[in-house]
């Protein structure tokens, strides 16, 4: 059985793995424990992190977001909204992940343009 198209060419999942990656390779995080059932506050800003990049810079779905992550959609979801509110107070460690990942997003970006 084939796999849907859905970004650009690339199989489903294929782009949001490989972003997955490239964050987790950024924060110097394996990504066994970003799937983890692990949850101090470096990880899960860690998940918090990718969510918000995946949903919102490369319009990747809940669905996919959670395969990736090895979480459900309502997870993603509570992570997306948990990211929103911490760049709102600039929590410290989320901003200094965000600061970490935000040379590799250009590079990024650059995958998935047409």
């Amino acid at each position: 059985m084939k796999r849907k198209i859905k970004i650009h060419g690339q199989p489903e999942n294929d782009f949001a793995d490989q972003t997955v990656d490239a964050i987790c390779h950024a924060l110097q995080l394996r990504k066994e424990v970003l799937t983890s059932g692990r949850n101090d506050k470096y990880v899960a800003c860690a998940r918090q992190v990718i969510c918000y990049v995946l949903i919102r810079f490369f319009n990747v779905t809940f669905a996919q977001a959670g395969k990736s992550l090895n979480r459900s959609r309502p997870a993603v979801y509570y992570n997306l909204n948990e990211a929103i509110k911490h760049l709102t107070v600039a929590d410290y460690t989320f901003m200094e992940q965000w600061q970490k990942i935000a040379p590799i997003l250009p590079g990024l970006k650059a995958k998935i343009l047409p």
